[in-house]
């Protein structure tokens, strides 16, 4: 069951740039370029880009679950950034890995 994860060093390339992340395959790619697409502006997101996840064999329920999870994602970061929230302690302690993370607009 582990080796359905990925390890830190991982986690790691897919954050500082998941194009040419060697432990993503081409489907995961995709998925990802979606999601950053529906989170830095889904009024972007096109039928094209739905039946480009299709033809990587997603179906309409996985895209529906990326694209919740992309924007619940963002809502949450709003929110957060809204309220000026502090991390608590555990999240803090990822800050070396949070500190890979970097909104780039599309």
């Amino acid at each position: 069951m582990e080796s359905d994860y990925f390890d830190r060093a991982e986690v790691e390339e897919i954050a500082r740039d998941f194009r040419s992340a060697e432990s993503l395959d081409a489907r995961d790619k995709e998925i990802m370029v979606f999601a950053e697409k529906t989170a830095l502006d889904a009024n972007r997101v096109a039928p094209e880009d739905v039946d480009h996840l299709r033809a990587h064999g997603l179906t309409d329920k996985e895209i529906f679950d990326i694209t919740l999870a992309a924007a619940a994602r963002v809502f949450y970061s709003k929110v957060l950034q809204a309220m000026d929230a502090e991390p608590d302690a555990a999240l803090a302690a990822t800050n070396g890995l949070v500190d890979l993370v970097e909104l780039r607009p599309g």
